[in-house]
């Protein structure tokens, strides 16, 4: 029950909030950005409003029951000690992307591409923190032995956590700056 707490509040808060500010949203939201930081798709206020939270539990139940899938009694023990955070960080993710739509609705002033290269930051760095605990799924090629998976898995973190920063760190650059190859 555990592994459900943040995603359950997670959605909670994102209902509370739509409820909220429901009357003031406009009748389209803007959902998609373009590159050049514009809206360029919108959707009706019921979706925008409520779409992420109903997202927030799908994909919490998703990562939470996919565990189910691993063969290995070993790893799927392993795995479900960690499964939990995985899910309260797409979940937090998620709720963070959902208050951005509806304030960008609301009227701020909000720029999508600073926001989008601070929460991919935050993002690589929780999962880096993460990685080092994470088993060898049943997919992955080539099979190697545990203790050389978990130093790539510890170096991967590492690097996860370096970009992390350094994606954080993007976010002080003008928005024409931030990703030059994505810009209109």
């Amino acid at each position: 029950m555990r592994k459900w707490t943040f995603p359950l509040l997670s959605a909670v808060a994102a209902t509370v909030v739509s409820l909220t500010v429901y009357a003031d949203l406009p009748e389209r939201m803007a959902l998609h950005f373009s590159r050049s930081g514009s809206p360029d798709n919108w959707v009706g206020k019921p979706f925008g409003a409520f779409a992420l939270p109903v997202l927030i539990l799908l994909l919490s139940a998703l990562i939470i029951f996919s565990v189910k899938l691993e063969k290995d009694e070993n790893k799927r023990r392993r795995t479900e000690a960690s499964i939990g955070a995985i899910a309260a960080v797409v979940s937090a993710v998620l709720l963070a992307v959902h208050l951005f739509i509806v304030a960008y609705n609301l009227g701020y002033d909000l720029s999508a591409a600073h926001f989008a290269v601070v929460i991919v930051g935050i993002l690589f760095i929780l999962m880096g923190n993460m990685a080092p605990r994470l088993t060898q799924g049943p997919l992955q090629w080539p099979k190697l032995p545990e203790h050389i998976m978990r130093k790539a898995f510890r170096f991967q973190g590492r690097v996860m956590l370096v970009l992390g920063f350094a994606f954080i760190l993007l976010a002080w650059l003008p928005q024409s700056y931030i990703l030059p190859a994505f810009s209109d």
